[in-house]
């Protein structure tokens, strides 16, 4: 049987992605990579200087 999902509250988050143009879209997804970069970077250098 087939159950249909009932929708949960919409979120800025999800109206962007539904709503926003592509260019809008690449823009924000390229400013969050460049942030989050070099926040990984030093999570994994920590993880190495741990293991050694």
């Amino acid at each position: 049987m087939i159950t249909k999902r009932r929708r949960g509250k919409s979120t800025a988050f999800s109206s962007f992605v539904r709503n926003a143009s592509s260019r809008e879209k690449r823009k924000f997804f390229a400013k969050v990579i460049e942030e989050a970069t070099p926040k990984q970077k030093e999570v994994i250098a920590k993880a190495n200087e741990i293991d050694g």
